[in-house]
């Protein structure tokens, strides 16, 4: 998606529990410091003091599926 056409939501614990319920295909983000246990499997983390003090960050995520990024 382009930046015109992206859309940034809040995602409820169910809502995206009943997306993978119904085979969406999620990209999980996980953005906190310091990652754990927790993780949710297959996610993928990114430190994010390293994208903050970036002047300018892309991450390469996948542009054809909805993405959810966590922190605490």
């Amino acid at each position: 998606m382009s930046p015109s056409t992206s859309q940034i939501s809040c995602q409820s614990i169910q809502e995206v529990k009943r997306r993978l319920d119904q085979g969406e295909q999620i990209y999980f983000v996980d953005v906190r410091r310091h990652p754990d246990e927790n993780q949710i499997k297959a996610a993928v983390h990114y430190d994010p003091e390293a994208i903050l003090a970036a002047e300018r960050t892309e991450l390469p995520v996948p542009k054809d599926r909805l993405i959810i990024t966590y922190c605490t």
